[in-house]
């Protein structure tokens, strides 16, 4: 898989478009049907006043952005810096800035929005060094893709960390006054034995993780969401919204609620770059009962 990533990322971007949208797309909307059943049901159950038209139509739209998703991945690979300033613009990063050296670090939360690994550096561009910027993962089964998505997180001067050491990492680091911004892709479903934290979210009660408002209150660091907005193909604005700066002064789950209504503001704006090919909405308030 790498050398295959490695071979394509050496293709012009408009190629990759043209391979994405002339190959991946018929194959994984007509012939496969990748998902094509739970990307059905989210989409109906999340926006029930479309009609089947229109909610074939936002289908189409998703599988098609999913397909370029495949190229600008594999373009990421390549991306020089000075690319990647061109087709990323972080708006309000002084908030975050002003956030690291008062407080010594940030959980930023975020959806899987668009090129969300094009996003996962934003830390990097703050100007006050040295600030470490962290994406925190669950390492994946396969070890090839895992080297992968490895190597592409760290070409955006993001540091990939597993989630298993994440807390000692971010205590020690604070105690040795290393300013980090911690980056969290928060919007799958929270596994059954977590079902704690609901909230109305796309016109359904939803579940949603809570590790990162509990990591952020072990050191006290501010909460920001961040905000990504398609412009055109291969384009992003990403506007930081401040949660909270003092996370143990906030309830238990206010955080997570506020971040689910942040990812919905940011859904419905643009619902087709969103990856409804997650099955989000598989748990029901009936299994936390059973629970």
């Amino acid at each position: 898989m790498r050398f295959l990533v490695r071979v394509l990322s050496l293709l012009p971007l408009w190629m990759l478009y043209a391979i994405s949208q002339g190959f991946v797309y018929p194959v994984a909307y007509y012939i496969i049907g990748y998902r094509k059943k739970v990307v059905r049901k989210n989409l109906k159950a999340s926006f029930p006043e479309k009609n089947d038209k229109e909610l074939r139509n936002l289908e189409k739209d998703f599988y098609h952005g999913f397909a370029d998703l495949f190229a600008e991945i594999i373009h990421g690979y390549r991306m020089s810096d000075e690319e990647w300033h061109e087709r990323v613009r972080f708006v309000n990063i002084d908030e975050v800035e002003k956030a690291c050296v008062e407080y010594g670090g940030v959980i930023a939360m975020l959806g899987h929005m668009g090129c969300w690994e094009w996003l996962a550096g934003f830390g990097s561009t703050v100007s006050y060094q040295p600030t470490r910027s962290n994406i925190v993962y669950m390492r994946l089964k396969s070890k090839s893709a895992d080297k992968v998505m490895f190597e592409l997180r760290e070409k955006r001067h993001c540091i990939p960390l597993e989630m298993r050491s994440l807390l000692r990492t971010m205590l020690a680091e604070k105690n040795n006054g290393v300013f980090n911004i911690y980056g969290f892709l928060c919007d799958q479903k929270p596994p059954s034995k977590d079902l704690d934290c609901w909230t109305n979210f796309l016109n359904q009660q939803v579940p949603f993780i809570t590790g990162p408002e509990r990591l952020a209150k072990k050191p006290d660091y501010p909460v920001v969401y961040v905000d990504v907005t398609k412009k055109s193909r291969g384009y992003y604005d990403a506007y930081v919204h401040i949660i909270t700066l003092t996370p143990n002064q906030t309830e238990q789950g206010q955080i997570t609620r506020e971040y689910a209504k942040y990812l919905e503001r940011n859904i419905l704006r643009k619902p087709e770059i969103w990856l409804w090919s997650h099955n989000r909405f598989k748990w029901k308030i009936a299994d936390a009962n059973k629970e």
